[in-house]
């Protein structure tokens, strides 16, 4: 026996899932609208397992490709994605690996470029934060809650 559900036929009526700390955490200090339209439509792409090159995606959004670099510098920068370079001699050749963000939360690296991301390694900080979360109801701890609180 086995169970299987049909394929959408048309990717327009698929949902994706932007993670909320890209939205709560870094959408609002990106510096152009047009990154934020880059970061989605790839993400969305990417989920759905279509290819594009920075010239197609230029292509969709109606960008020039400069601005599509520019987008991605600006998201490596931030650590939220990878540029992962094909061809060393030729910058404009690289693929990008759309980092976990929600994982970020829990590990010591440096999301925004600004601060480390609370680690939850310390139990007493854990501790801390696992009360807190039981006071406010419901939980409602977003990471820049949690950094305020580690500072």
């Amino acid at each position: 026996m086995a169970y299987f559900i049909e394929k959408t036929r048309n990717t327009n009526l698929e949902d994706t899932a932007i993670p909320n700390l890209f939205i709560t955490d870094f959408m609002p200090d990106v510096p152009d609208a047009d990154f934020v339209k880059v970061y989605i439509y790839a993400y969305m792409c990417c989920r759905q397992g279509i290819a594009l090159t920075h010239t197609e995606l230029a292509e969709r959004l109606g960008l020039e490709v400069t601005k599509i670099h520019a987008a991605w510098r600006y998201f490596s920068e931030r650590r939220i994605i990878k540029r992962l370079n094909k061809d060393i001699s030729d910058e404009a050749h690289y693929d990008v690996e759309f980092v976990d963000v929600k994982g970020m939360l829990y590990t010591n690296d440096k999301p925004n470029g600004k601060s480390s991301s609370v680690s939850l390694s310390d139990p007493a900080l854990a501790a801390l934060f696992k009360n807190i979360a039981v006071i406010c109801a419901p939980p409602t701890i977003d990471s820049g809650d949690a950094q305020r609180i580690k500072s």
